[in-house]
This record gives structure tokens, sequence and C-alpha cells, in this order.
């Protein structure tokens, strides 16, 4: 089924709502959920919306929550997101550390026990787009999901890293990676939609290969991405944004899904740097992007180009909802664009 993407924002809003969410939070949630559907990355788009809804009614996300301060140093910041939606805890966080980075050049933010932070190149896009360069460390307590290099056994949440960096006169350049060879919504999207994953990404109970989707759903790991380079970066995710911001790395006894961040933000607008670095960054990208083709047909991209285009192509076409999300959400066919 294909949605338009305004109809999938009002519609998702108006759920949001009637769970209990206030007006702002409802629209602020929609809205990164279709951004993320519309940018192509449909594991963190509108296949969420059941599982938001699902969570709120455990208890395991809390509506109407606001990020609370803790710690308070000259560059560095701690908040506790109270479980509260990570599209509203999260954005109070990164707003903070872009503020703050204006102050002193540069500053570290954490936030603990936040909702799912859905797709991190939105907030690397927010600081990106306030002149600031950004990285993003995530970890998923309770989400024992992907083993360590050379493991059968998951020890590692999916654990995504971002960055955004300006480029003054250019889009930014928007890195978003998940440290497991898949991210787990990319899976449900294939067990939704009655496909098969590709094959290096998972591994069976006995640490063998599978391509079965629904395995996943038990007791299946996912591989690190890049064998043992995934894995250490998996290992500084759990340890940056777990350990760092209170909320916890991942250990068995956390059986619930929720997302720690540890941000760190570098203000390129001073006076002193802003014109040297604006130069510099924009002459690098423009060679890179000159580089000549092995496909004469296909442009050299950079990280956020493939985000943009799918972008512009889904808000002409609308938004692919698979069946399985359309029946959870009872989206009727004149819902289709």
């Amino acid at each position: 089924m294909i949605v338009a993407a305004e109809e999938l924002r009002s519609f998702g809003a108006a759920l949001l709502d009637k769970a209990g969410c206030g007006v702002r939070e409802a629209m602020l949630v929609a809205d990164a959920l279709v951004d993320a559907s519309l940018a192509g990355h449909d594991s963190h788009g509108v296949v969420r919306f059941p599982q938001y809804l699902e969570a709120l009614e455990r208890g395991e996300i809390v509506a109407n929550r606001h990020a609370e301060l803790r710690h308070d140093l000259p560059a560095l910041a701690i908040f506790d997101g109270g479980f509260g939606f990570g599209q509203v805890v999260g954005r109070e966080a990164v707003e903070y550390g872009i503020a703050l980075a204006r102050r002193s050049g540069a500053a570290v933010v954490g936030l603990g026990r936040s909702g799912h932070l859905g797709r991190l190149a939105g907030w690397a896009k927010l600081a990106a787009d306030a002149g600031q360069i950004s990285l993003h460390f995530v970890n998923v307590p309770g989400g024992l999901r992907v083993a360590p290099h050379g493991a059968r056994e998951s020890r590692f949440g999916t654990n995504p890293i971002s960055a955004g960096v300006p480029i003054p006169g250019a889009e930014p350049i928007l890195l978003d990676l998940s440290t497991a060879a898949v991210p787990v919504g990319r899976v449900q999207v294939a067990k939704n939609r009655g496909e098969r994953v590709a094959p290096g990404l998972l591994l069976d109970r006995d640490g063998r290969p599978t391509q079965n989707p629904a395995a996943m759903f038990e007791g299946v790991s996912i591989l690190p991405i890049a064998g043992h380079r995934g894995s250490g970066l998996s290992l500084v995710a759990e340890l940056l944004a777990g350990a760092m911001t209170g909320g916890g790395a991942s250990a068995p006894a956390r059986k619930f899904l929720y997302n720690n961040m540890l941000s760190i933000f570098i203000d390129t607008t001073t006076p002193s740097r802003s014109a040297e670095y604006a130069a510099e960054a924009k002459r690098y990208i423009d060679w890179v992007r000159a580089s000549p083709p092995v496909d004469p047909a296909v442009s050299v991209l950079l990280p956020g180009d493939r985000l943009r285009q799918a972008g512009a192509e889904r808000a002409r076409s609308g938004i692919p909802v698979d069946d399985v999300t359309a029946r959870k959400l009872r989206i009727r066919p004149h819902h289709s664009a």
C-alpha cells in the first residue's frame, strides 16, 4: 500500500493523541517517523507506529515526559529522559548541546533512559543546520541482538553511530550507520513482507548462518558490521552511551528496549575559524564529488545523498506501508496515495 506522507503524518499524530500524547509530542513523533520513511529508512519509519503504541500501553514509553538535567558543567551536560519519547527528550538534549557548544566552542551531552531515538541522522542534521559538527553514539539496553565478533551469543544492541558535518554552501554530510550488519527494524520489515534477508547477516542459536527473518525473534543473533571493526565500534558505543550517561550498558536483566545517547558537538561558526573551515570543507567536498566514477552513468555519492534522493522521490510518489503495519494501524485503502 502506498500512502501520501502528509496523510501518514496526520493519521499517526491522531493515533498518538488518542493514546494520551500531547499535541506537540504527537506531531514531533509522527513527523520523525514519516521523515524516516521519506528518507528510505523504513526500519525507523512508519513501521514503528504500532511498536510505539504497544510500548505506551506496557508503560515502556511514558507520554509527555521532558528531559531532566542531572549534571551541568561548562562543556558537559547529562540528561535523564525518564523513558519519554526519544523524539521529544532527544530533541531537548540535542538542542541544549547545540546551545552549549555555541557558547563553549564544543560540548558533550549525554541522555540516559530515553525512548527509541529514531533515525540518528535527524539529530545530526539538526546540529549541522546550526553550523555544528556532531557525533552521536547510541546503545540499546535490553536489546541484546548482536553477537561480538567470533561469538554466537548476543552481548550488544544494534548500537547506531551518526555524524553530521555542515558544508557551507552545500548539503551537510550525514552519516548514519548501525554497528550491526542489519538493523532489527529492517529484519522486521523483511518478516512483514515475507522476504528472506541477505546472507551473512544472521546466526541461528547454534552459530550457523540463516536468512530467515522470523528466526530473529527466536533467539537468533545479528552479526556485527565489518567483523571485528563493527564489534569494536559497538563496544565503544556501549561504554560511551551506556556507562557515561548513567542509563546503563546492555545486560540480560534489562528486559525492555530503551536508548541512551552520548553526543559531541563542535561549533564551526566561531569568527576565528568559520572562514577557514568553510573554504577548506567546500574545497575538499567538491574534489571528492569530482572523483571519476566507475560507471559514468552513476554519480559519486556522499553520506546523506541517498537519503535526500529517496526523500524527493517518496515525496512525489508516496510512502510504501507493508500489509502487516497497515493492518495493525487499521489503514484502509482510501488512505492510499
